[in-house]
């Protein structure tokens, strides 16, 4: 169960189910809410079930102007995702 809040800024899990569960879970408490995700949830089928094709009318979009890249730090060794370049820099989703 949740505490009692006045609005939800979050960036969940990417891996399973997480990003439905959290955006069915924004938009059941009609409450204002921010999530990070990726573009790509846009167009899935439970983003547009919950709000719709490009309705902007119910949400907007931020989009940076430039890709950005997440950093992995230096100590982690074991489960490092494909793709890391030696600097830590990692980006799996596009983000722009």
């Amino acid at each position: 169960r949740a505490p009692s809040f006045e609005c939800i800024v979050t960036n969940p899990p990417y891996s399973g189910d997480h990003m439905e569960r959290c955006l069915r879970y924004c938009v059941a408490s009609r409450r204002p809410w921010c999530l990070l995700l990726p573009n790509f949830v846009e167009q899935k089928e439970f983003f547009i079930d919950l709000l719709g094709r490009s309705s902007h009318q119910r949400y907007f979009v931020l989009v940076p102007a430039e890709r950005y890249d997440f950093h992995v730090p230096c100590w982690v060794t074991e489960g490092r995702p494909d793709g890391v370049g030696d600097d830590g820099r990692h980006s799996p989703f596009l983000s722009s």
